[in-house]
């Protein structure tokens, strides 16, 4: 993983997430308008119902303009996307929206997404005047959300593209900081560990490079040959470097570590060294868990993870509420994930 941080972290700028956002889409259109439309496809699908109109320069043969008939005829639509994204809880003005139509001229299509971390019922009675504005400009008004964009958009990608994984990483990470998921504690973190799992499953915890970006979820997968065989649920991420024999947290900071966690870190540091030679004395963070609960968490499809991967837990768990670490591990033992 890069440790470039490709999108803004401050918040000081209003409009930071939306900037955030535009640039995303811009850089896969940027690399493919075909992939883009296919994202736009996969992220409008539920509510759009009408076909999401095809992007760059097409092409019809036999085209008749009323008088005469063309053998060919080169041309492209012009589509119009806005956002109004609003952070957790907070109501969209609908004033506002019926203003912002008026931006939509009346060529082409377009599309105004209402972006927010939980989604908005546009089929109450409330809506109904913008949904008839919006029709009558020829524009599509939807309910999307963070994490739908970052699924979409993953959704596009194939397995050689390294820096739009790398984009859609640093993302997810960027809204995980903010908060903008609204999914972080129903979902588990699961990196490879191959050759550091049994330090891992020892020392009940994970490490990595501080400047990696990662989610802040609830919960740790300890994966190794297809599996997630161990549980966690994540209590600190400490930065900690090892001076000698005196373990230091990089950078300072009010973060407490108890005896056993500082020793377990040391335990860590020292292991990884003897087993498999790598340095982790200084630049690197640590994945704390009280405890770590056998499980069986099986990838269903063929091959291993390429790299880190974020797993929603909500579907297996029926409803149920607040489940304690060992239930969570036997509902998900002998359950599959792709």
């Amino acid at each position: 993983m890069t440790n470039v941080f490709y999108f803004a972290r401050y918040s000081q700028r209003e409009n930071f997430a939306t900037n955030n956002t535009l640039l995303l889409m811009y850089r896969l259109y940027e690399t493919s308008r075909r992939r883009f439309q296919e994202f736009l496809t996969k992220l409008l699908d539920e509510t759009a119902d009408v076909p999401i109109a095809a992007l760059g320069l097409q092409m019809s043969q036999q085209e008749s303009s009323g008088r005469s008939v063309l053998d060919g005829f080169l041309y492209q639509s012009a589509v119009r996307i806005g956002i109004e994204a609003k952070a957790p809880r907070a109501e969209f003005d609908k004033q506002q929206l019926l203003n912002h139509l008026e931006r939509f001229d009346d060529g082409g299509s377009g599309y105004l997404l209402l972006l927010r971390p939980d989604k908005v019922d546009l089929a109450e009675d409330a809506w109904r005047e913008l949904h008839d504005e919006a029709k009558k400009k020829r524009v599509i008004v939807s309910s999307i959300t963070f994490q739908q964009i970052i699924e979409s958009f993953r959704d596009c990608l194939r397995p050689h593209d390294d820096e739009l994984h790398e984009l859609i990483h640093d993302f997810e990470s960027f809204c995980s900081e903010h908060d903008l998921l609204g999914t972080d504690d129903v979902t588990i973190f699961v990196p490879p560990c191959g050759q550091s799992f049994e330090i891992n499953v020892k020392h009940k915890l994970y490490f990595c490079p501080s400047d990696w970006s990662r989610r802040k979820v609830k919960y740790l997968g300890i994966y190794r040959e297809k599996a997630v065989q161990y549980i966690g649920e994540i209590s600190k991420i400490a930065h900690c470097e090892l001076n000698g024999e005196q373990l230091l947290k990089a950078g300072g900071g009010q973060l407490s570590l108890s005896t056993s966690e500082t020793t377990r870190i040391a335990g860590a540091i020292s292991d990884a060294r003897k087993t498999t030679g790598w340095d982790i004395t200084t630049g690197h963070k640590f994945f704390l868990c009280d405890d770590l609960i056998p499980t069986d968490f099986r990838k269903s499809d063929p091959g291993g993870i390429m790299g880190h991967r974020y797993l929603n837990l909500q579907g297996y768990f029926s409803g149920r509420q607040r489940m304690a670490l060992p239930e969570i591990a036997a509902v998900l033992a002998g359950k599959t994930w792709a």
